[in-house]
């Protein structure tokens, strides 16, 4: 089975380093800022939390973890040059490079790269990205079949 440690692959367009549609490259979070992010956190005070998440990512993210470690020690058995910072030290550690990657990413994009003000201490509950899209997609729907209603009587 080969194992290939390539995060950004620019060739195939997708991804970190590929270009928009204007043909500029994206700018995104590197990885060294992640790590510094979490280099920097790891002296604070650590809490549990849980989260559901869907199967697939849980089991590729295990993987990745298992696997990851083999792909990278392979490689440089080989003689190859590889960035050991995708190998992840544990599935936790994997959880919390994607939080801070969507974090800092979030922050640049929505808030000019700071850091928002503390979230009060009870988020309101809510739907989701896709929740509001499926309800927006519902009334639209619903006030498409009024106004056809509407025209039937007319007419």
């Amino acid at each position: 089975m080969e194992l290939m440690v390539s995060p950004t692959d620019k060739s195939s367009g997708e991804g970190p380093g590929s270009s928009d549609s204007a043909g500029q490259a994206e700018e995104v979070v590197s990885m060294s800022e992640v790590m510094a992010a979490v280099e920097e956190a790891s002296q604070g005070k650590r809490v549990q939390q849980s989260f559901y998440i869907s199967e697939a990512a849980k089991d590729r993210l295990r993987a990745l973890a298992y696997w990851g470690r083999a792909s990278v020690l392979a490689e440089i058995q080989r003689g190859e040059e590889v960035d050991p910072s995708y190998v992840l030290p544990s599935v936790a550690g994997g959880v919390e490079r994607g939080m801070w990657w969507v974090i800092l990413e979030g922050e640049r994009v929505l808030n000019g790269g700071k850091p928002f003000p503390p979230a009060p201490a009870k988020l309101p509950t809510g739907p989701s990205a896709e929740g509001v899209e499926r309800l927006r997609d519902f009334q639209q729907k619903k006030h498409s079949r009024r106004r056809a209603e509407e025209g039937e009587k007319d007419g």
